[in-house]
């Protein structure tokens, strides 16, 4: 299953789309503890910028972030462009929000934080079916309904839902659809009497088909 997401933006010639399509159960373990690591290194990053906010008043990038994570990946199974991703993310939402402190990604419990795994353009390739991604030891198999080998992909998260179900989010590059050349509009009114009607004043009588019936339905 494959839904189009949104369109992100436009240029000239191309849009940018978000397709999300589904991963394959089988996976979902695997996905669970990579999600877990990431909560970590979410949460890491929550504490080191709002103690640096409490010290120097001024608020952490991704950057200054790095030296601080530097070797995180490691001990939390994660690659260390996830890594980056994850503080990329973090400095993004707290900009966008005003806020020196994010909410903490909860790992378990009922109110805990739906798994998700930011991924970066080079740590996503495509091969015969299946999408490898950076950091994992095996493929991860998808129904793929739209060809995803035809497209350039960008960058992407995994996500899951409430069902526990996991998705693939992923960028693409489309072209755009040629503009229609079309000038002059006009507007149909649909009617009883007529068949319709349209703005320039033109009016399609009804075609009563069911008259040449009523000998027949009569004499039944």
């Amino acid at each position: 299953m494959a839904v189009v997401v949104a369109i992100l933006c436009m240029t000239s010639d191309f849009a940018i789309r978000v397709l999300r399509l589904r991963i394959n159960d089988r996976h979902a373990a695997a996905l669970r503890q990579r999600a877990w690591a990431v909560n970590q290194g979410w949460n890491f990053c929550n504490e080191l910028s709002f103690r640096h906010w409490e010290r120097k008043r001024e608020c952490m990038s991704a950057y200054d972030m790095q030296p601080y994570t530097k070797g995180g990946g490691k001990e939390l199974g994660l690659h260390s462009q996830t890594v980056q991703a994850v503080q990329e993310e973090h400095c993004t939402r707290r900009r966008q929000h005003r806020k020196v402190k994010r909410r903490w990604r909860k790992s378990g419990g009922a109110r805990r934080s739906l798994g998700w795994i930011p991924l970066k353009k080079s740590a996503i390739r495509y091969r015969s079916g299946q999408v490898w991604l950076s950091g994992f030891d095996r493929p991860l198999g998808l129904w793929d309904s739209y060809g995803l080998h035809q497209y350039e992909l960008g960058m992407g998260c995994i996500s899951e839902d409430s069902r526990g179900r996991w998705y693939l989010k992923v960028t693409i590059r489309v072209k755009r659809s040629p503009a229609s050349l079309a000038t002059q509009s006009v507007g149909i009114d649909l009617g009883l009497k007529e068949f319709f009607a349209t703005s320039d004043g033109h009016k399609e009588e009804a075609q009563k088909f069911h008259r040449k019936l009523e000998p027949a339905i009569a004499a039944a």
